[in-house]
């Protein structure tokens, strides 16, 4: 059952009327989201919230190995809910970091430069600890936490989710050694930046690539006419180059009879990361559209009737958020299959009235290609070594050095 602990904090003075200045904080820790008092949970976090609902939290749950355990945090005032959070505890192998990254510069600084790289990569290899995340490991955005628009201003309920995080580590059974607070765009970090004063290391890392979508995009069209001449010209090249294949959405009966095939190109494109914190199993995707229906999709791209590509998505307030993908990477330059994965995208947020198709942070320069814009992220990472400190700094440095294009 949920753990329940008090701890009190001056509240400032632009806090909603219905939170007392002199009442404490009520923390209440759940280690699973079955765990959680339900009625409260869904009466306080909006309808449109996908990533803190409790059906995609369920599903998370089923969908990852022993490597990731989760908690689930409560904060009250008053009796009354005001703050929700979702933490992962992740046993980290450094194993997952790509192992070198050398492209064969030929200059001095390069080949310096990518000796460092080198050794701090071997070095974090050999890492094996547990970490405390803030936020979901498997989606880049600001999910880790809701927080009643009345409170947001409040400081010392900052001081309380801090609270909860200490909480959870002293009372876990296996040792943790870190912290990751993960994401927040810069217009919104300002509400976090007190972490650094706690110890916290703060990384601008890769920015999302996001797709505002336009009022007057009524259809893909639309939105096709919208881009000059020489983009349109290349999107059309990749639409072309896709016609022999079958694009559909696939139901949850299609996903479960193609589990092997989707499985394999899940792989392909997992297992080349150069950085992953863990890893989901592929009967996700199954759950989850039989959890969430019409708030989670999965575009499947067919070649006779075999999938040789699939892209998931969710609907997330007004947001299309892309999801995990799988791609035959063999076939990748014959069909233009990741460029034609992304108009998909764009497609199906025109036609689904999202106003922002959220693409992630990798892969760039073809997402600008798109219409994508850059937004930057960071995050904040706390290790209780001060050694480790500094290697965590160089090693986030390193996997969230930015592209150029």
């Amino acid at each position: 059952m949920g753990r329940c602990i008090s701890a009190t904090f001056p509240c400032t003075e632009k806090a909603h009327p219905v939170l007392s200045n002199t009442s404490a904080y009520t923390l209440r820790i759940s280690n699973t989201i079955a765990e959680v008092n339900a009625a409260q949970w869904d009466d306080l976090l909006p309808a449109s919230h996908l990533f803190l609902s409790r059906s995609y939290l369920r599903s998370l749950e089923e969908s990852t190995g022993s490597e990731v355990q989760y908690r689930y945090l409560m904060i009250q005032q008053n009796h009354l809910p005001v703050a929700l959070a979702f933490f992962q505890i992740i046993h980290f192998q450094g194993s997952n970091v790509e192992r070198d990254g050398w492209h064969g510069e030929k200059t001095i600084i390069a080949r310096a430069a990518h000796a460092f790289r080198k050794m701090v990569v071997a070095v974090v290899n050999k890492i094996s600890l547990n970490i405390l995340v803030s936020g979901n490991a498997f989606v880049t955005g600001e999910y880790g936490f809701y927080i009643v628009p009345e409170a947001k201003a409040d400081f010392s309920l900052l001081l309380a989710i801090q609270e909860g995080m200490e909480k959870i580590i002293s009372e876990n059974e296996k040792k943790i050694s870190g912290i990751l607070v993960k994401d927040f765009y810069g217009n919104s970090k300002s509400s976090v930046e007190e972490l650094k004063h706690a110890g916290f290391l703060e990384f601008r890392v890769n920015p999302n690539m996001i797709l505002s979508i336009k009022p007057d995009w009524k259809s893909f069209d639309d939105y096709l006419g919208s881009m000059a001449s020489k983009y349109r010209t290349r999107m059309k090249k990749a639409l072309k180059r896709a016609e022999p294949l079958t694009i559909r959405e696939m139901n949850a009966d299609e996903l479960r009879q193609c589990l092997p095939q989707l499985s394999s190109l899940y792989d392909e494109v997992v297992d080349e990361a150069a950085f992953k914190l863990a890893k989901l199993k592929i009967e996700y995707i199954v759950r989850l559209k039989k959890e969430l229906g019409e708030k989670f999709g999965v575009i499947g791209f067919f070649r006779n009737d075999e999938p040789v590509t699939f892209i998931s998505y969710y609907l997330h307030e007004n947001d299309l958020v892309a999801g995990y993908m799988g791609m035959r990477r063999a076939l990748n330059h014959e069909y233009d299959l990741y460029l034609n994965v992304l108009l998909r995208l764009a497609e199906t947020g025109i036609r689904r009235k999202m106003m922002q198709v959220v693409y992630g942070r990798t892969a760039m320069e073809i997402k600008s290609s798109v219409g994508a814009v850059p937004h930057p992220m960071y995050l904040y990472v706390k290790h209780r070594s001060p050694l480790v400190n500094f290697i965590i700094k160089q090693t986030v440095r390193y996997l969230s050095r930015e592209e150029k294009w």
